[in-house]
């Protein structure tokens, strides 16, 4: 499924030398496009783009921690939970997901 979306948060982040974080707020997102793989099994039953309502939002809440390595480098690990509020296909499924964020930050 191919999806963007655009997250709206707040974050609140402790003191000291390895910083944790919790953040929290909104998402907007925007279905591009969605495909189904068979396997070459019957697909007589196929699920299209146009079966989803494009626009999606809901909640988005986060944890991690921010952990120096070098200088002004920063490595970012945390994990990320996004909850649809709205259905995206009939009157019962909604957007989750839930994911591991790792990053490197450079601060300026």
């Amino acid at each position: 499924m191919g999806f963007t979306s655009l997250p709206i948060k707040a974050s609140f982040q402790t003191g000291g030398k390895i910083k944790g974080y919790i953040n929290g707020g909104l998402f907007v997102g925007y279905l591009l496009r969605y495909s189904e793989d068979w396997n070459g099994e019957d697909n007589s039953t196929l699920t299209t783009t146009s079966d989803f309502k494009r626009i999606d939002g809901g909640l988005t809440v986060g944890i991690g921690a921010l952990i120096p390595i070098y200088k002004r480098v920063i490595l970012d690990v945390g994990g990320v939970e996004n909850l649809g509020l709205c259905n995206i296909i009939g009157n019962s499924l909604k957007t989750n997901s839930v994911g591991l964020l790792v990053g490197l930050k450079y601060e300026l």
